[in-house]
């Protein structure tokens, strides 16, 4: 069990090249954290456009 934090989502984000659920949780742990930019930038990094200005939209 570890406490959320940016740097923890980070390093789930970097190791989660080859293992799609850690990518998955470090995008969620940005998402609960309001880390609102990180976020995004890794929806648009990932591909998912339409959800990142949706979620830009949202969350000005």
């Amino acid at each position: 069990v570890f406490e959320p934090s940016k740097q923890v989502a980070l390093q789930l984000l970097g190791s989660g090249n080859e293992n799609f659920p850690m990518h998955k949780l470090g995008v969620d742990m940005l998402r609960k954290l309001s880390l609102h930019h990180d976020y995004a930038l890794v929806l648009l990094r990932d591909g998912y456009y339409l959800e990142a200005l949706r979620y830009i939209r949202r969350n000005k």
